[in-house]
């Protein structure tokens, strides 16, 4: 009938049961100790499991396999993959480095095409060859040089701004507010408004325009 014992095997209502003798599901497995379930092979590829679901509407079919000897994944990783459209969205290598849509991740974290974080990232240290972002927030910015080939800004704000030198190619006109200290070893613009500078030395190529007052304890000219 539909009820059977052999040994610690139970099967109730066409469920099968391993150690339990009210299986609740088609193959139920229960165990004082781990593993419940273990998977051993003689295959010289993978050891593996596969969930069908190519005999439904949109149903693919999905293997998560452990690799060794002679697969082609390599050995030693866990791997999650789309057998039916021959990708690998998951990897892990026998060392702990983890794979998005690559199966040889080189670094603790490799991902192959974009990545998306909703809310924020936080790092020690962000390396990029080509970044491109919409708005950017910072408390303290560092850096030893700042290159930029264009910078389009609307209105810049500062209230303060410590560094070694400024080249600029165009012209720095627009101050919008107040800029409380401004301390540089050389400013090389065509025009140049502030309402307060200081530093060692200014530099200028093209007009100096200063809209209020010029205060000086000392100037030296060559040519007036």
């Amino acid at each position: 009938g539909n009820t059977n014992t052999v040994g610690s095997i139970y099967t109730t209502g066409g469920n099968v049961g391993i150690s339990t003798i009210s299986p609740s599901s088609k193959f139920h497995v229960h165990a004082s100790d781990f593993p419940n379930i273990k998977l051993t092979t003689d295959n010289i590829y993978v050891n593996a499991i596969e969930l069908d679901s190519t005999n439904k509407t949109g149903g693919v079919n999905w293997r998560v396999l452990s690799s060794h000897q002679s697969a082609s994944e390599g050995q030693g990783k866990f791997v999650i993959q789309q057998v039916s459209g021959g990708l690998y969205p998951f990897s892990i290598t026998s060392t702990g480095n983890v794979g998005i849509s690559t199966i040889n991740p080189a670094n603790n974290l490799d991902v192959t095409g974009t990545a998306r974080i909703t809310t924020s990232l936080t790092t020690g240290a962000v390396y990029a060859t080509n970044s491109t972002v919409t708005n950017a927030v910072a408390t303290t910015v560092s850096a030893s040089t700042a290159v930029a080939t264009t910078i389009s800004a609307g209105t810049a704000v500062a209230t303060t701004f410590t560094g070694g030198s400024i080249g600029l190619t165009g012209a720095a006109n627009a101050v919008t507010g107040t800029i409380g200290t401004f301390v540089t070893t050389t400013v090389s613009a065509s025009t140049a408004v502030a309402t307060t500078y200081t530093g060692g030395s200014m530099s200028l190529s093209g007009n100096l325009a200063i809209g209020g007052t010029l205060t000086t304890v000392n100037i030296t000219t060559t040519n007036i």
